[in-house]
């Protein structure tokens, strides 16, 4: 709720903002990049774009202590949200990249690119030499922030 109420709610309180979904993008790394499809699909109308960078994507049985229970986690899990609400993700535009010496995302990422494909739900799947880490996004900056810029809708 923080995030995508408050947050964006003082964002676009405080700063000059086009205070609608076409021109609100959200993306993470890591765990960021699993926050980021999540958030956009439970709170839909609010993010019009998303950025899945190496998402740290995980089983129920291999979930964080604060994922709790498995109706908890299904709430939060993103693919189990895209089968559960289809609608919503193919109302967002979302990349996702992982790279391919990432030996705990990869092989998720690519399963969860997939499964995307298998419900019709759009989105871009890249992936490029690289780890889970620095060294991986830094070189990558530029890609995932062109494609914010060009996924949003022109001001």
């Amino acid at each position: 709720d923080y995030t995508a109420r408050e947050v964006v709610a003082h964002i676009d309180a405080t700063y000059r903002t086009l205070p609608d979904a076409a021109h609100r993008a959200i993306g993470g790394l890591s765990m960021g990049g699993h926050a980021a499809l999540q958030l956009a699909i439970n709170y839909p109308g609010v993010f019009g774009v998303v950025g899945m960078h190496s998402p740290s994507l995980r089983t129920f049985e291999e979930r964080l202590p604060y994922f709790g229970d498995e109706a908890f986690f299904n709430a939060h899990d993103p693919a189990h949200l895209a089968r559960a609400y289809p609608d919503r993700a193919r109302a967002v535009k979302i990349e996702l990249d992982a790279g391919m010496q990432d030996e705990t995302y990869y092989a998720r990422t690519l399963a969860l690119s997939q499964e995307l494909n298998f419900l019709s739900i759009s989105h871009t799947y890249n992936t490029w030499p690289g780890g889970h880490n620095a060294e991986y996004w830094g070189p990558h900056s530029r890609d995932y922030l062109r494609f914010y810029a060009t996924s949003l809708a022109p001001a």
